[in-house]
């Protein structure tokens, strides 16, 4: 069944949850594509779960997920679904769903401390069991440039972060910790998932809309028209 209409985050008054951009690629294919859709749900779930639990000042509400104008065949449509005129480009900090790939990659263009434009995230992740997408969606969102060897548990403790060691965040951040760029906060109660929702770009209509008054006659502009 498909996540569409869930309870809202259970967070103070105070904290207002984001809203998290998935777009899907039209690269991925459309076999089982209902199922890369379960998968995905869950994986990013998972992961939001484990950002909560960390204390950390991302607290996703709602999960907006774009699908390509290949996938407009009923059999990939989740029960509840927006259509849309035009997606364009996504603006700001969101996730690419597609094929190419085998780990999640942040893409942070704006430096150290800055929120980055989001995540790559390969279809072959949905099936494994990892905590890379946690790490690049933190990496993205707070500016940092963690790497697979460096776990979690550095937002424990800045005890726990060696800020000496030749990594590319200490080298783009000058060795400050995770805890010193990500912002903690009070995340008291239990983890509730986002609401899922999903938007398809429609198909595009013209409509030819003609002018039969006698300011057509002007300079014979209906003349010159068929003559066109």
């Amino acid at each position: 069944m498909w996540l569409t209409l869930v309870s809202a985050l259970l967070l103070p008054t105070v904290h207002c949850g984001d809203v998290l951009r998935v777009k899907v690629s039209d690269g991925v294919p459309l076999e089982n594509c209902s199922l890369t859709l379960q998968s995905m749900e869950t994986v990013l779930e998972n992961s939001l779960r484990e950002i909560h639990d960390l204390h950390l000042d991302y607290v996703v509400e709602e999960v907006k997920v774009h699908l390509p104008t290949s996938w407009r065949s009923s059999s990939c449509r989740p029960s509840v679904l927006t259509p849309s005129a035009s997606f364009g480009n996504i603006q700001g900090n969101h996730i690419m769903l597609r094929l190419e790939g085998e780990e999640p990659e942040s893409v942070q263009p704006r430096g150290c401390g800055s929120e980055g434009s989001g995540v790559n995230l390969p279809v072959s992740y949905l099936n494994r069991n990892s905590t890379s997408l946690v790490r690049e969606l933190l990496n993205s969102r707070f500016g940092m440039y963690l790497e697979d060897h460096q776990h979690l548990q550095v937002f424990s403790s800045d005890g726990l972060y060696n800020r000496t060691e030749q990594t590319r965040h200490n080298m783009v951040c000058g060795g400050r910790s995770p805890l010193e760029i990500a912002k903690v906060m009070d995340t008291e109660g239990n983890f509730t998932k986002p609401q899922f929702s999903y938007t398809i770009e429609g198909e595009e209509h013209y409509v030819l809309v003609l002018d039969q008054s006698n300011l057509m006659d002007f300079n014979q502009r209906w003349t010159n028209i068929k003559r066109a």
